[in-house]
């Protein structure tokens, strides 16, 4: 009666844990600097949850970032020069979350970062 019991214990907690699957990755989101200046202090935030990005060279790309959801447009907050540039969703009403896959948010820079500067998005998909 123990073996039985032992091997009913043993097949729910395999069916259990297999079932909480580690790679619940949805979306993989990186951002390419499209702009003249260097990106310092990178947030992302594409609808799911905030990630430190870091530094972004400009001209070049970040790694990689999982999410398990996102939109065509998110929150990005950066220092350039020491100035903070913020694109800031309102909320993502009517908006399809984007589906399984890899992306880029190239984002750019108009005007001047020390004077009155905003970013711009463009999703590409890779």
């Amino acid at each position: 009666m123990n073996q039985i019991t032992l091997a009913i214990v043993a097949i729910m907690l395999i069916i259990v844990f297999g079932s909480c699957s580690k790679n619940s990755v949805e979306v993989q989101l990186r951002i390419e600097n499209n702009s003249s200046f260097d990106f310092d202090d990178v947030q992302l935030n594409p609808g799911s949850d905030k990630q430190e990005i870091g530094s972004i060279k400009a001209g070049k790309k970040s790694a990689y970032h999982d999410f398990e959801t996102a939109y065509r447009y998110g929150y990005i907050s950066l220092k350039i020069q020491g100035n903070t540039l913020i694109l800031q969703p309102i909320d993502y009403v009517g908006e399809t979350p984007l589906g399984r896959g890899k992306y880029t948010y190239v984002v750019g820079v108009d005007g001047n970062p020390a004077v009155n500067a905003s970013l711009t998005l463009e999703l590409v998909v890779d």
